[in-house]
């Protein structure tokens, strides 16, 4: 299950979501990877975006962020 809502302020709007699930062998970083371009790429800009993951077998949990050096360097790359 999933669930996403919107938060905004008069300085910026913001999106917090959840959902369970399994990686599938992937690890909380290239999950993190894998999801912060699906978002840049759907913004078409740098954006914040933080994820936090919690693996059940290496509790609490992990925070991944990429900053805007990595954006940089994803939209060099990236053929879209």
């Amino acid at each position: 299950m999933s669930h996403y809502y919107r938060i905004e302020d008069e300085e910026e709007a913001s999106f917090v979501g959840g959902g369970n699930g399994n990686l599938h062998g992937e690890s909380g970083l290239e999950f993190t990877h894998r999801f912060t371009k699906a978002i840049w790429k759907a913004n078409k800009a740098f954006c914040a975006v933080e994820v936090t993951v919690t693996d059940l077998e290496n509790s609490p949990y992990e925070t991944h962020e990429l900053n805007e050096v990595a954006y940089n360097a994803w939209k060099e790359r990236s053929d879209d």
